[in-house]
């Protein structure tokens, strides 16, 4: 174990509990991070799909107005 001294040990363990806790809070920012940008990957993706239809809806459209 890596607080055996009795006298160091809740000193010890508070800091082994710190760095825990902030390697902790770090992986969930990490995971927070990673999930934005998939989603804002997945809404411009959807984005350009839409334009891409309303473009060729528009198109369409012009080309039954000339028909």
């Amino acid at each position: 174990m890596l607080c055996e001294n009795s006298r160091i040990h809740s000193k010890c363990q508070l800091l082994l509990d710190i760095i825990i806790i902030i390697i902790i809070i770090i992986i969930v920012i990490i995971i927070i991070i990673i999930i934005i940008i998939i989603a804002l990957k997945w809404i411009g993706s959807v984005n350009s799909l839409l334009e891409r239809t309303r473009t060729e809806l528009i198109e369409k459209m012009g080309s039954n107005r000339k028909g």
